[in-house]
């Protein structure tokens, strides 16, 4: 910081500022962030702006005022619509996080739809982000008994563990823990999340998939849910936790291509300690859905996912958590429990 360079000295401001938020020092959080924004600022970043609007939102949430919270979340959002189109696309996964912020910040879900509507209005460029923006009540198709289901009293050999870095780890005892350690994810180069799967046979074509997931531990989030898998281009998965106890989170990977499809929060009537996630796929189609209870259900998105065959179906963890939704050190990473797995359709290799 001594040196002078405006860039190299907003970032640790924005470091600091975010030690400040795990150890709960609000106050020096805004101070540090808002320094950290004069210097993106008189050295002309692009996205600089965009996050530290972003982050002193959320430290605004913790201290509940949600009027400036709401403000800051709209100034990140102006900062990020400045960016040229062939930039502004690049960081599409964090419009996760910033969308999870306006719906917390938000009086209710109407307020929330009205906003997001108007941001569409306001620079259609946005609209290529996400498909669905929130969450939709909708019915599912009730099924009969699955062929195919799992309460993880033991583990059965259907399921293959996979931990690209072997540092992660899961446990089975009346229900299954995956636990994942920092930084572990699926997005971009990083394919780094554990995982357990199991396979589908070569007849697939209609299949619904659906777990239960809860947080396995008080000192740790809980962030993870279903995936479905055929190689590491091409996978689809769907997320709780990872932008908020109740947010739910659905995008992959596409040839290749990382994509976003819906995101959306449960909402806080409906909170409980389980939250469902089911994904039903059909003629090349996957269409995702939530629940906290199991009877009201909300759409979350749908997208393109072709399967030929080898397709993997099961459950995995996220380890990058955000620290400014999160607030504290977890140097252990996350822990997820899925009690309860069904699988509907297909076959079972």
């Amino acid at each position: 910081m001594a040196v002078g360079y405006a860039p190299d000295m907003a970032n640790c401001h924005c470091l600091i500022g975010e030690i400040a938020i795990c150890q709960n020092e609000y106050a020096m959080a805004i101070t540090a962030f808002k320094q950290a924004l004069l210097l993106y600022q008189d050295a002309k970043s692009l996205y600089g702006p965009v996050q530290i609007h972003y982050r002193l939102g959320r430290t605004y949430l913790a201290y509940k005022n949600y009027a400036k919270a709401l403000q800051c979340f709209q100034e990140s959002l102006k900062a990020l619509a400045k960016i040229e189109s062939a930039i502004l696309l690049q960081p599409a996964v964090r419009f996760f996080p910033l969308l999870s912020g306006l719906e917390e910040a938000c009086a209710d879900s109407s307020a929330f739809r009205a906003l997001c509507q108007q941001i569409q209005i306001e620079d259609p460029r946005f609209k290529a982000f996400l498909t669905q923006w929130y969450l939709e009540s909708t019915d599912i198709k009730r099924m009969h008994e699955p062929f195919a289901q799992d309460e993880f009293k033991i583990l059965e050999d259907d399921w293959t563990w996979y931990d690209p870095f072997d540092d992660c780890s899961y446990k089975v005892r009346d229900a299954l823990t995956i636990y994942a350690v920092n930084g572990r994810d699926l997005w971009y180069i990083n394919k780094s999340a554990p995982r357990l799967m199991r396979d589908l046979s070569i007849e697939v074509s209609d299949l619904i998939v659906q777990v239960m997931s809860e947080q396995a531990s008080d000192d740790r989030p809980a962030a993870g849910g279903l995936l479905l898998w055929l190689d590491d281009q091409n996978y689809l998965w769907l997320q709780c936790g990872r932008f908020g106890s109740r947010d739910i989170a659905f995008g992959g990977c596409s040839g290749n291509k990382d994509i976003v499809v819906g995101r959306g929060r449960l909402p806080r009537e409906k909170s409980s300690e389980h939250v469902f996630l089911r994904m039903e796929y059909t003629g090349g189609k996957v269409k995702a859905f939530c629940s906290a209870d199991n009877e009201q259900w909300f759409s979350i998105g749908c997208t393109t996912f072709l399967v030929e065959s080898g397709m993997q179906v099961g459950v995995h963890a996220i380890g990058n958590i955000d620290r400014t939704i999160y607030h504290g050190a977890y140097p252990d990473g996350v822990a997820i429990r899925f009690t309860s797995f069904q699988l509907w359709g297909g076959k079972g290799s």
